[in-house]
């Protein structure tokens, strides 16, 4: 453990970035967390963390349909996006973990030019995420290595910019809610992998694209994780592979009506780094996107910079 304690004192990691909000189909699935997570995820510890930096790039040329043929025509999307995320882990304990709580507020820039439909540039403030439930399991032990846990719930509120008229829009405009477990387990003092695991459930926009004509929209529920093994070159260094997974369970929906083979579905995979120094740290990791099913398929940066302030125990007196 002595060459990761260094790097992870980070708290938690529970992003959710802005991403393309077009598909080949008439209901687009909102922003997830799509490869923002990776290395050591599942650590952390009673203690503040502040992430000024979440950056995300996301580009892509070729859109698919349903059967994973590409569709045809010029179309593209280019998106930009920024997170604020702060997260605080207290010392009391829930059935054996710390309690915390967190809330993320995404900035965005979106590009999209397609020949089938959406198309437009948007900028604004996307929706406000709040967890008022975290909690951290500490260094437990698997198979005799440790092991360290995170379980959280989060609630998506409809706060960003939107408006019915757009084709491309930043919010949502229909809020949800989503859960994940998430883990780190060390193969080796030095070699680890970790996992976050969601599942996604979407409210209904009441005030959909007006082109379709429509009184409801909403997107379907969904499972989705991101993976990471990593290897320690030093304790302040590592580096590894990571990627991302995506799969939606129930059709999209307009007017309470099911929209026939309208499930997304997409897989990644790429390199990553991890660098730190004192209470800061930085992940880089690249994606590169397949198995795409109505989606649009490119690939994905994610830049994370953070600032740990772990508790700090008051002194006992020697008196």
């Amino acid at each position: 453990m002595r060459k990761t304690r260094t790097t992870r004192l980070a708290l938690l990691v529970a992003f959710t970035l802005v991403a393309p909000r077009s598909a080949a189909t008439q209901v687009a699935m909102p922003p997830v967390n799509m490869g923002a997570t990776s290395f050591m995820d599942g650590v952390a510890g009673p203690g503040i963390l502040v992430e000024p930096g979440v950056i995300e790039y996301y580009h892509a040329s070729r859109f698919v349909d349903a059967d994973g043929v590409k569709i045809p025509g010029d179309n593209s999307i280019e998106a930009w996006s920024n997170l604020l995320h702060v997260g605080y882990i207290t010392t009391r304990r829930v059935l054996g973990a710390f309690y915390g709580v967190e809330f993320l507020l995404p900035f965005a820039s979106l590009d999209v030019d397609t020949d089938f439909g959406p198309r437009g540039q948007q900028s604004g403030v996307g929706d406000l995420i709040v967890s008022p439930l975290i909690m951290e399991w500490p260094n437990r032990t698997l198979f005799g290595k440790p092991y360290f846990s995170r379980f959280s719930v989060l609630a998506v509120l409809p706060t960003g910019s939107y408006d019915a008229s757009r084709s491309v829009n930043v919010g949502s405009n229909s809020g949800g809610a989503f859960a994940y477990y998430s883990f780190t387990f060390l193969l080796r003092p030095e070699l680890e992998t970790s996992w976050r695991v969601f599942y996604l459930w979407n409210a209904k926009n009441p005030q959909p694209f007006e082109a379709i004509s429509a009184s409801t929209a909403q997107a379907g529920q969904a499972i989705h994780a991101n993976y990471a093994i990593s290897y320690a070159l030093s304790p302040n260094v590592r580096v590894g592979a990571n990627g991302y997974a995506f799969q939606q369970l129930t059709e999209h929906r307009l007017d309470g009506i099911s929209l026939k083979k309208s499930r997304e579905r997409v897989v990644a995979f790429g390199p990553g780094l991890a660098l730190s120094s004192g209470f800061w740290s930085a992940i880089a990791n690249v994606d590169f996107e397949t198995l795409t099913r109505n989606r649009p398929q490119g690939y994905r940066v994610n830049v994370t910079l953070r600032r740990v302030f772990p508790h700090m125990p008051p002194a006992h007196s020697t008196e």
